[in-house]
């Protein structure tokens, strides 16, 4: 089961700090993701080597969520995608994009994931 608190502390890690008002579209994008993923893999349970692509799919499902309604106004999706520093190395994407395509680059970094979800897929008889 994904954990809200986890989900919210990748939402930080994003640039983004959910609320009080986001209490529902937060726990429908948590069961949303959840059930896509036993779905797609044909388990019961989400193994935890897949923990943090849940994570990461439900982040990606909730700011697609909140960008389509227009609630994500004051979101600042190029501090959080156009540059990544780790010590002293830092690393710049996305110059010359607008805010639109930048969103959908994130969206899609943290959606697509069927890759890493193929791994632990069954076949059912």
């Amino acid at each position: 089961m994904i954990r809200k608190d986890d989900v919210v502390l990748r939402l930080n890690t994003l640039g983004y700090d959910p609320d009080d008002g986001d209490e529902l579209t937060l726990e429908m994008s948590m069961r949303g993701t959840e059930e896509y993923i036993k779905n797609y893999c044909n388990i019961n349970k989400i193994p935890h080597r897949l923990y943090s692509t849940a994570v990461d799919m439900c982040c990606g499902t909730f700011l697609k969520t909140k960008y389509s309604i227009g609630a994500l106004e004051d979101y600042d999706i190029k501090g959080a995608l156009v540059n990544v520093t780790e010590g002293d190395v830092s690393v710049s994407y996305g110059k010359g994009l607008s805010g639109d395509e930048l969103f959908n680059m994130l969206i899609d970094k943290l959606t697509d994931k069927e890759g890493l979800l193929v791994c632990c897929r069954k076949l059912s008889w």
